[in-house]
């Protein structure tokens, strides 16, 4: 009997986790003042830049905000989301960077394990703790992506990262 309520309880939480439920925001619903920035930035950062549309849970609009060298090259765009469920105690970040320097050194270093996204490409674990978990991928050294959530209180998981990773959407795509 033991035995059947374990099976029935696994069951019941695996269940759980497989209909949790994501909330979108679309690329056109970024604010405009978001694609006011973007519009800045020279075309070929534009045309790499990508933004998450898929989050394990409610988001504010994000901030975003730019690092340049001192001569205007663009090598860092950043963007992060809150989260504003009423459920959290706790506020969620998700932090999210494309950089645009070619072949970042520390990139195949480490051996981390990985996790391959709906694109197929192999992300990076570069964090798996109880309250930071991190990734980073890359496509054809083009621009190293760095995915982020960050909680202090509220559990997190790898899967929610991958949810939010697997949304990827080219800025290009929009016609703000």
């Amino acid at each position: 009997m033991k035995k059947l309520l374990s099976i029935l309880l696994l069951t019941l939480s695996m269940a759980a986790c497989t209909n949790q439920t994501n909330y979108e925001l679309p690329i056109d619903e970024y604010p405009q003042a978001f694609f006011d920035q973007v519009n800045e930035l020279p075309e070929e950062i534009q045309e790499k830049m990508i933004v998450p549309t898929e989050f394990p849970f409610k988001v504010e609009e994000p901030s975003y905000h730019k690092d340049e060298t001192s001569d205007g090259k663009v090598i860092l765009t950043a963007l992060d989301y809150v989260s504003v469920a009423e459920e959290k105690t706790d506020k969620i970040v998700v932090h999210f960077t494309t950089s645009y320097l070619e072949a970042l050194d520390n990139f195949d270093k480490n051996g981390a394990e990985t996790i391959k996204l709906d694109s197929g490409i192999e992300a990076k674990i570069r964090k798996d703790n109880e309250d930071n978990k991190t990734i980073i991928w890359t496509k054809d050294n083009q621009a190293f992506h760095t995915l982020s959530i960050l909680s202090r209180g509220e559990e997190i998981t790898l899967v929610q990262l991958e949810t939010i990773a697997n949304s990827m959407t080219p800025i290009s795509s929009s016609s703000n």
